[in-house]
């Protein structure tokens, strides 16, 4: 169904006129694909490709441990009580 909804459209259309609701049918012949994106240059096409694949996980990856070694400093600090005032 992703590579051409027109094939969406069409299945849609033929089970409102197999439940005799042509008054939809018409409703539904506009074209609904996101335009593709266009850049000025290949290289501006690649730097996104590879940021999208390279960059946001190595991200991630640098927010978890940033995450993992605030947890285990925050881990070496013994746990005190705090004293009620009376």
């Amino acid at each position: 169904m992703q590579r051409n909804p027109g094939n969406l459209i069409f299945a849609l259309n033929a089970v409102d006129w197999l439940a005799q609701d042509e008054a939809l049918i018409s409703i539904r012949d506009k074209n609904r694909t996101p335009p593709p994106l266009v850049f000025r240059s290949g290289g501006l096409r690649d730097g996104v490709k590879y940021g999208n694949v390279a960059v946001v996980p190595i991200l991630i990856a640098l927010y978890g441990i940033v995450r993992l070694l605030k947890r285990r400093r925050m881990a070496a600090i013994p746990y005190q009580r705090l004293e009620r005032a009376a």
